[in-house]
């Protein structure tokens, strides 16, 4: 582990999640380490095993402000899920990567960037006409 003194500071449901947190953490300037699951027992269609959990460790004088901001984000995303759950919403797979994203029905029309790969993504019915007309020679 790369921390002289690490603090577990979040257990993710998988690994593709504790990798997120750590890249959110480095754009706070936190140096965050993960230790992922590796098991391959007991794997669940969702993906996760519940055997063993992926672990995101930060010095432990960050700690507290690395909790601090995993809590603004888990508060952030649950603000969002409910968004979704009451107007609606727009699954939108990426031709880039593949990342199947879901976006709320207030962004129907709009480009969003793709939070795996940040590659463009359009949202629903773009408000452009079908007709592009004779192409240029």
């Amino acid at each position: 582990m790369e921390l002289e003194e690490p603090e577990l500071i979040y257990t993710a449901v998988s690994n593709e999640q504790a990798n997120h947190i750590v890249d959110l953490l480095a754009n706070q300037g936190i140096q965050a380490h993960v230790i992922e699951d590796v098991s391959n027992l007991g794997f669940f269609p969702n993906g996760s095993t519940q055997i063993v959990k992926p672990y995101v460790f930060v010095e432990k004088y960050l700690s507290a402000k690395a909790a601090k901001f995993i809590e603004q984000y888990e508060y952030s995303q649950l603000n969002q899920k409910n968004a979704l759950e009451e107007e609606g919403e727009i699954e939108v797979v990426c031709d880039e990567c593949g990342e199947v994203t879901r976006f709320s029905k207030k962004l129907n029309g709009t480009t969003q960037d793709c939070p795996r790969c940040k590659a463009y993504m359009d949202v629903g019915d773009l408000p452009w006409e079908e007709d592009w007309g004779e192409a240029e020679e």
